[in-house]
């Protein structure tokens, strides 16, 4: 201002017409705090070792819990080569977990209590580490072993 607008205590009005629109405008707040953990198969960690075989490639997908009952997709990220993900959740949001992998099952990791159905609101205040789950897919394996000049299967 170069002293063309009066800038007194009383002040101006000024009208914006470009600011006018034939539909309201909604804004909505996608401010986010980091939501971590890891994937690993069930039998191959313990509760305080904090080491096992850890799933690379599978999916984590932070699902929004909408007020309205119909859940929707949010955020979906890869575990890393450690079996790491860490996703943006959404502050305000109620959001369950969900993990894809090959047609593989999944539940939270022992001692998790954590209720990933019901959501879980997220607060910008609170950190959101360890929401570790575990593949309990589980596979036969029969192996035969063949030997001796009249291939008899051993064992």
């Amino acid at each position: 201002n170069e002293g063309a607008t009066n800038c007194t205590d009383t002040g101006t009005t000024v009208y914006l017409q470009h600011l006018q629109f034939e539909k309201p405008v909604h804004v909505y707040d996608d401010t986010a705090v980091p939501f971590r953990g890891r994937v690993l198969i069930e039998g191959t960690d313990s509760e305080a070792s904090g080491d096992g075989c850890l799933i690379n490639g599978a999916t984590v997908c932070l699902v929004d819990k909408a007020v309205a009952g119909s859940d929707t997709e949010g955020i979906c990220v890869e575990t890393n080569s450690f079996g790491e993900y860490e996703a943006p959740a959404i502050i305000g949001s109620t959001v369950s977990v969900e993990v894809k992998y090959r047609n593989h099952t999944f539940l939270p990791f022992y001692g998790n209590t954590v209720d990933y159905d019901k959501g879980i609101t997220i607060d910008p205040t609170v950190r959101y580490e360890r929401n570790d789950f575990m593949d309990t897919t589980k596979a036969n394996l029969f192996v035969e072993v063949a030997g001796g000049l009249c291939n008899h299967t051993l064992g």
